[in-house]
């Protein structure tokens, strides 16, 4: 009966580590210029941090996995998180998100799913934007590109399909070296202005 009971006793120690949880509290899924911007908040009655995120889409079905680690010596956090989701096709969008959780505060172990938000959202991949500043000519281009803007861009990014930011520079003529290096296919531009706003373009490499 005592080693019965060590046992248990073990069990529920090792157990204790890993019963933290994060529940999302909104998911909001906004369409924009090649993609739709994606707020997820949530809160932990444990003490957490955010630590990565990652995502598929097959179809019109969309899985981002946020990953969370957590700390017990930490008051409750509340989190609220902006992701960015490239998209080529129009149509609805089903977006599943799920809070994974992580022991390890470098990379996500995602030794447990905490909880799950679905949200439908509408995209339109030929839809106008009044907050688009920019006229990016040629499109497609084959080795670099201009930008036409009346204002001040503070940072160029291009992201490629799978949501990677692969060149992020405040440099125009750095842009262009990089640019001329990359594979055919479709990439995003994000645009940083001094404003505080932002703008994203779908480009395509020849």
């Amino acid at each position: 009966m005592r080693k019965i009971f060590l046992c248990i006793t073990c069990y529920l120690f090792s157990l204790n580590s890993f019963c933290q949880s994060i529940n999302i509290t909104e998911v909001l899924a906004s369409p924009t210029t090649n993609g739709i911007n994606v707020t997820v908040k949530a809160v932990s009655g444990n003490g957490a941090g955010y630590l990565s995120h990652s995502y598929t889409t097959v179809g019109n079905t969309i899985n981002l996995d946020v990953c969370y680690w957590f700390n017990n010596t930490l008051p409750v956090l509340f989190f609220e998180n902006d992701f960015f989701i490239p998209l080529v096709n129009s149509g609805n969008y089903t977006l599943n998100v799920y809070a994974k959780n992580s022991s390890s505060t470098i990379s996500c172990d995602n030794f447990s799913t905490t909880d799950v938000e679905t949200v439908t959202v509408s995209y339109l991949s030929n839809e106008e934007f009044i907050n688009s500043k920019a006229l990016i000519s040629p499109n497609p281009f084959s080795y670099s590109f201009d930008i036409q803007t009346t204002q001040t861009i503070t940072n160029y990014s291009i992201i490629d399909i799978t949501g990677k930011t692969i060149i992020s520079t405040s440099s125009k003529s750095e842009l262009n070296n990089q640019t001329s290096q990359l594979s055919t296919g479709i990439y995003i531009l994000t645009l940083n202005f001094d404003n505080g706003q932002k703008a994203n373009y779908k480009l395509v490499k020849k």
